[in-house]
């Protein structure tokens, strides 16, 4: 916890903020997901297109990558209580990586909607475990310890585009899907093996 830190200036508390690891690892790991996070939110609908599904079927999929969200967040704070937060960052995050790279491979309409659900779910059960994480390490300076990781998290926006514009012109769609995947399998290992608050 850090609420030991006292009251220095904002630039010093910064500092000390940044060099707490679990601070590193909410942020760095947080970034990895939500950049893959941002380029399946850009780059689904057109891919969803892409393979043959139409327009009106394929607006349906998409949302459907939001939808199950809504039950998802009402049960997330006890998925969270049960499991812990780094337990739960691990496995939820695991479970949307190897759904992202399914993406890869499922090309039907009814299996892709499926999978598109199951997402959903899952993608709501890990933006409140993110949360939660923030304001156990910041304690009573979780104010601060969001803004320092909404900073990674924001810049995954920005970089997310680049990244995936970049996989998409030399290997396509599934090369895309399979690295986000990857990527966020990597972010799910970071929060098990490092985290330190449960």
């Amino acid at each position: 916890m850090l609420g030991g830190y006292g009251g220095n200036s904002r630039g010093s508390l910064n500092l000390r903020l940044l060099r707490n690891s679990d601070v590193i690892v909410v942020s760095f790991s947080g970034f990895l997901f939500f950049m893959s996070y941002w380029t399946i939110t850009l780059y689904a609908y057109k891919y969803f297109l892409s393979i043959g599904l139409g327009n009106y079927v394929a607006g349906f999929t998409y949302s459907l990558l939001a939808l199950l969200g809504i039950p998802s967040t009402l049960i997330a704070g006890y998925i969270i209580r049960g499991l812990g937060v780094r337990n739960t960052l691990s496995l939820f995050e695991a479970l949307y990586g190897i759904s992202t790279m399914l993406l890869a491979v499922i090309t039907r309409e009814l299996p892709l909607m499926i999978l598109a659900a199951s997402m959903g779910f899952t993608r709501f059960i890990i933006t409140p475990a993110n949360s939660t994480a923030v304001s156990k390490i910041g304690g009573e300076l979780a104010g601060s310890v969001t803004g320092i990781a909404n900073l990674f998290w924001q810049l995954s926006g920005a970089i997310a585009p680049v990244v995936a514009s970049i996989i998409l012109i030399n290997a396509g769609y599934q090369l895309l899907w399979i690295v986000m995947g990857i990527i966020i399998l990597i972010s799910a290992i970071v929060y098990q093996l490092t985290l330190k608050i449960q």
